[in-house]
């Protein structure tokens, strides 16, 4: 009888080790869970921050793009006028 208690004994220790020894995997698999949820959610923070740089920073390429097609045609006009001045 003491040799089936200590058999019995031995193997509710090692179910109660296997227990903890899960409860403590799970308990850290949820905190790195959460960490990358939470890194997951600043990256797509800044993300949509840099789009939204990005589509700021193609209108004033639009921006600059018209003024400098502007000053082109203002040089074009500035240079036949000065042309035809002087050809007078």
């Amino acid at each position: 009888m003491p040799l089936a208690l200590v058999i019995i004994v031995s193997i509710i220790i090692g179910a109660l080790m296997i227990i903890i020894f899960a409860i403590t995997d799970w308990i850290a698999y949820r905190i790195d869970k959460l960490k990358l949820q939470r890194n997951i959610k600043n990256l797509e923070k800044e993300l949509d921050k840099c789009r939204k740089e990005i589509q700021q920073k193609e209108e004033q390429i639009k921006k600059l793009e018209g003024e400098v097609e502007l000053l082109k045609s203002e040089q074009k006009i500035s240079v036949k006028e000065e042309g035809e001045g002087g050809s007078l």
